[in-house]
Order: structure tokens, then sequence, then C-alpha cells
């Protein structure tokens, strides 16, 4: 196995505070899987806490360390921090710069790689409970009432059993691309404009006076939700910028030495949307479940 080390990096991270739907606004992170507190609707529960936020965030004693990417992060990182990435794979169509993994997908994979106990949180709830490592890989014990209902997909210790689809693994050779350069590389701060180094890609959008990209969601503003003008929203495919100066690509195309747009896990997911699988991709009419007919997802990057 190839092994992949993580560089240090600047990455932004988007939170979407309110998530709105044609017909009505969604409820948002409460009424989905990843509310694993006792109210959670989901399979993947525990009795330990009834807070949702916690098993990601925290407004105090987050983790500050190497590549933590994301805003008040209440998870160690996984150790080792060694993952697989698609290049490996040789694959003649990937032209991009991949870069070690990092930035939103890293934070993704302190649950999703299967390494740690999706419990494992620095400040959990109460007086006391404060742990730096968030109780290492096997995250809070049961001693502090930390146990998970059987009939899901994790185990007693809370870690995602091998072989169900949300146990990503540590090789990333069988899942979409990440931690990679937008179009094969081309956009950066200096060259807004592009071209980029791969035509078969959708032209991204800048947000006005900062150097962060993103691509328009046409579906879901063709069916009355999100913004028709050029204008962030919570669906639309977020590049997550990230400074390869210093950088060397892990298969020789070359960065920018700069900041450009990379594609990540939260280009296409929102962790918070009430949507089945949380893709920026829904509407009243799905009945608030996300439906890939026409493949709009993949066709809202790829012009195919």
């Amino acid at each position: 196995m190839k092994q992949k080390f993580l560089k240090s990096v600047v990455a932004t991270a988007v939170l979407g505070a309110a998530m709105f739907a044609a017909g009505g606004a969604f409820a948002g992170i409460a009424n989905t899987k990843h509310n694993l507190g006792a109210e959670g609707t989901g399979t993947n529960m525990t009795a330990a806490t009834g807070e949702i936020c916690v098993f990601c965030h925290t407004p105090h004693g987050a983790d500050t360390g190497e590549g933590v990417a994301v805003p008040l992060w209440n998870k160690s990182l996984s150790d080792p921090l060694v993952y697989t990435t698609y290049d490996d794979l040789g694959t003649s169509t990937y032209d991009a710069a991949q870069a070690t993994v990092g930035s939103v997908t890293l934070a993704c994979l302190t649950c999703h790689d299967g390494t740690q106990a999706i419990d494992n949180i620095i400040n959990a709830p109460g007086s006391g409970m404060y742990d730096s490592t968030g109780g290492g890989t096997g995250g809070r014990t049961e001693a502090d009432g930390w146990t998970w209902n059987s009939g899901g997909p994790v185990d007693a210790t809370g870690t995602l059993l091998s072989g169900v689809i949300t146990n990503l693994g540590t090789d990333l050779t069988n899942d979409h691309p990440v931690s990679m350069q937008y179009g094969g590389g081309g956009i950066s701060a200096s060259n807004s404009a592009g071209p980029m180094r791969d035509s078969d890609f959708k032209m991204p959008k800048q947000v006005t006076g900062i150097n962060r990209w993103y691509v328009d969601n046409d579906f879901m503003e063709a069916n009355g939700t999100g913004s028709t003008t050029d204008v962030l929203d919570v669906w639309d495919f977020k590049l997550y910028t990230r400074n390869t100066s210093g950088l060397t690509s892990e298969n020789g195309v070359a960065f920018a030495g700069e900041d450009e747009p990379f594609v990540e896990c939260g280009s296409c997911h929102d962790p918070h949307l009430e949507t089945t699988t949380f893709l920026r991709i829904s509407t009243a009419a799905q009945g608030g479940n996300m439906s890939n007919a026409g493949s709009q997802i993949c066709l809202a990057c790829h012009t195919k």
C-alpha cells in the first residue's frame, strides 16, 4: 500500500445554518442519521446524551492540531493518518494533482475510515469530561455510559462495522477522488479565469473578493430552491480552498503553489442536510429525499 502522510494545509469549511427546499424548510440534522444522541431517528444511537452537535463540534476545547480545518472540531484525527488515494490506480483519465488527504475530508474520515469509534469526543457533555484524545480509538467507555444500540452498522464500541458502505476504510481507491484539484488544475488565486487543465469540467464561480470557489447547483435552482444569482448557498457544490505553496503532488502533476480549489467530501455532501445520503440535491417533490435521476449530481461538474 502506498502510504500518504498528512501535511499542513489551509482549507475552508462550510457549516449550513439553515437549509430550505421548495415548499418548505428542512428540519436539518436532527432528523438525519448524523443525530447520534438519545433522541436520534437513525440506528446509530447512544443513550449517553441527548445532544446532537457534540458528536462533531464543541464550543470549548476543540482540536486545533495539524490539518483540522473544520470549526470547533470535537474529535481526534484518526491515527495513523495514512490513506491510499484514487491516483494509485494509475488511470490515464486522472489528470489532477493529488494532495495528501486533508481539509474537510479528513474530518469526515474521523468516523468514516472505520479506525476509531464514532464517540471519540474530546469534550463530552457534563463536567470533567474533557479528554484531549477523545478516548482513543475506542472512544468513550461503558463506564461513562457510552453504549450503542444493537442492530445498527456499528459494533458495541461505536465503531463502524467492516463491510458497511459507510465504512470507507483507509483505502480510498474505490471511492470518488478527494483532496484533488478541481478540473485537473488551472484555477488559482492569480488565475481565477483559467483555463482548466481538463476541459471536461464546468467552470467554477468565485466568491467576490476572496479565494473561494463553487459550482452552481443548476438543478436545484431550476426547481425553485437556492439562489438564482451568483451567490454561494448551501445547495451549491463547494470547492475547498487549499494553499499548495510548498506541497508536492503525489502523482507528479503540478500544483499552482498558491490558493486553489479542491474537491473534498463536502463538495457533494453536507453533513447537516436532511437528505437521504446528505447530498446537496433534493426537492419537495422527492419528499426531502435525494434522487440522482439523470445523474444531476455528476453532471453538475462533469460535462459529459
